[in-house]
């Protein structure tokens, strides 16, 4: 399995002053309060996008029961892996697949992030929440966006939800020796036939 370094990824600069100010404000928050949990939660909500490549839709509908991160599994492929459940877009098929861990260092956001969801978060049956319950929507999930785009300078805002997966996408594909049917799993979407993701393509898959 590979396991790529966070600062080695392709897009890291890219995207560094978005994480770092995440960890401003976090820095400045007390860690027992409502305002830091909302943080640790969109944190992972963005990374979830960004490191495991889901869709807004996917992660709407994961539940605390989808990470595997039974200790048991440490050192093998499975950990860190989540189950994902999704339609497909012909015949509205439904669909699921199960997305390895990549950039292992993300584990950690997800682990302080399950150790608040039983405290802050009262709707216990899916893993995303606001503080009074309700599921967090695609509106929702861009409203928390540009909140934080707002804070930064033009060339280092992060333009829609859907860059992170794009971002995510250019990485893995920058790995050496991955395989397509590995990607294409990963990504949820065959990224060859699928001429909206053909820009992302590295040079030396299209030569």
């Amino acid at each position: 399995m590979f396991s790529i370094r966070y600062s080695d990824r392709h897009s890291f600069t890219m995207t560094a002053a978005f994480w770092d100010l995440l960890n401003s404000y976090k820095q400045v928050t007390s860690d027992n309060s409502i305002e830091y949990a909302v943080l640790v939660r969109d944190e992972l909500v963005f990374q979830l996008a960004y490191s495991y490549g889901l869709r807004a839709h996917e992660i709407q509908n994961l539940l605390v029961s989808d990470f595997n991160l039974d200790s048991e599994l440490k050192g093998r492929d499975a950990y860190g892996s989540i189950f994902v459940r999704y339609d497909s877009k012909i015949g509205g098929i439904h669909k699921q697949r199960l997305v390895y861990s990549v950039f292992p260092d993300v584990i950690d956001v997800i682990q302080k992030y399950l150790c608040l969801h039983k405290s802050f978060f009262p709707n216990q049956n899916y893993l995303f929440s606001t503080s009074k319950g309700n599921l967090l929507s695609v509106h929702y999930l861009c409203k928390r966006l540009n909140r934080y785009n707002n804070a930064l300078t033009k060339d280092k805002k992060i333009n829609t939800f859907q860059t992170f997966r794009h971002l995510y996408l250019a990485d893995l594909l920058r790995i050496d020796k991955v395989s397509l049917v590995f990607v294409n799993n990963q990504f949820g979407n065959n990224i060859i036939d699928n001429q909206l993701y053909s820009h992302l393509l590295p040079n030396k898959l299209l030569e």
